[in-house]
């Protein structure tokens, strides 16, 4: 498994040959205004096109249009319900959006997608990436508790090898 963090949620794997892209945001900056955070300096967004999107929620430091317009709109998305999120992928024309629901695994050749539950009330999830190459969680901006940290270890059967949590405090956790 490769795992590129590309700036702010946005995160690239690589697993059996295939291509997956997390909140994808493949620019220097949104609007000409706001940079990545953290600032990962120069970026090289130079690898193949998606076979696979994850969709964390709706925010636009999530959903950055002009990334999502340089993909085939028959790329496979995953979101969580959302109504802005089905909104907006319709309007750009993505044929396979797919709704899912936290600890409802997809399954793939390659291994499995858990979405992972947020406290927050508009339709956010974390991913429990699992493949034989290993275990990835990407939290992202989940408000997660400790029974989530359980559940992610009960259902994997590899040990999470990376995880990338929220910058918030522990107050919010």
């Amino acid at each position: 498994m490769i795992v590129k963090l590309l700036g702010h949620a946005c995160v690239y794997l690589q697993i059996d040959g295939h291509h997956i892209l997390m909140d994808p945001w493949l620019g220097e900056t949104l609007l000409g205004r706001f940079r990545r955070f953290p600032d990962p300096g120069p970026l090289n967004f130079d690898f193949p096109p998606p076979d696979l999107l994850l969709i964390s929620h709706h925010h636009w430091d999530h959903v950055h249009i002009p990334t999502l317009l340089k993909f085939d709109r028959s790329t496979p998305v995953l979101i969580p319900e959302n109504e802005q999120l089905e909104r907006i992928f319709k309007i750009l024309g993505f044929s396979r959006v797919k709704k899912v629901r936290p600890w409802e695994p997809e399954e793939f050749s390659w291994g499995k997608v858990w979405p992972t539950r947020s406290k927050v009330p508009f339709g956010e999830v974390g991913y429990l990436v699992e493949s034989s190459q290993g275990t990835l969680w990407n939290l992202v901006d989940t408000v997660f508790s400790e029974k989530e940290v359980y559940q992610a270890m009960e259902v994997t059967a590899k040990p999470i090898r990376l995880c990338l949590a929220p910058f918030q405090s522990f107050d919010e956790m």
